[in-house]
């Protein structure tokens, strides 16, 4: 669960946190569409221009991925 506030574990991370922190990650929840296009879109597309590989969710995605279809494959005697 991602603590960014639309998701669900901004939520969560709201309900955690002390109301001193709370309250500004709380305040950023009509902003949280914005932010994670920014992370998934914008960040990769700006990391390109500067020659930098800043797609730090696709790796995650594609190693988690890879696991799981290890995993499936392992389990079903394919290896």
């Amino acid at each position: 669960m991602l603590p960014i506030p639309p998701l669900d574990g901004g939520r969560v991370a709201v309900g955690l946190l002390p109301p001193m922190l709370a309250a500004p990650l709380a305040r950023l929840e009509p902003y949280g569409m914005l932010i994670l296009i920014g992370i998934l879109i914008l960040l990769p597309l700006a990391g390109s221009q500067f020659g930098l590989n800043l797609d730090v969710i696709s790796a995650i995605l594609r190693t988690v991925t890879g696991y799981v279809l290890r995993l499936i494959l392992v389990i079903t005697g394919n290896v």
